[in-house]
């Protein structure tokens, strides 16, 4: 009599999806400080700029940028 075979299906490692899922974490993190930084920035008067020594062109080239972008 033959018994029944019964295949082990090859498993995700729980750690492994831990990992990406600090990992998006942590990005989802940085592009949220980035995207509040450039709107505060956005949001200065002419002479909070120039109290944190930028200049509008410096200002303008980094309001621009997408969230993901450094």
């Amino acid at each position: 009599m033959h018994g029944i075979r019964r295949f082990a299906l090859p498993r995700r490692s729980t750690s492994s999806l831990g990992l990406a899922a600090r990992a998006a974490k942590a990005a989802a993190s940085v592009w949220l400080d980035r995207l509040r930084s450039r709107r505060r920035l956005a949001a200065l008067d002419p002479r909070e700029l120039a109290d944190i020594g930028r200049t509008e062109l410096e200002r303008w080239r980094e309001c621009a940028k997408w969230f993901w972008q450094a």
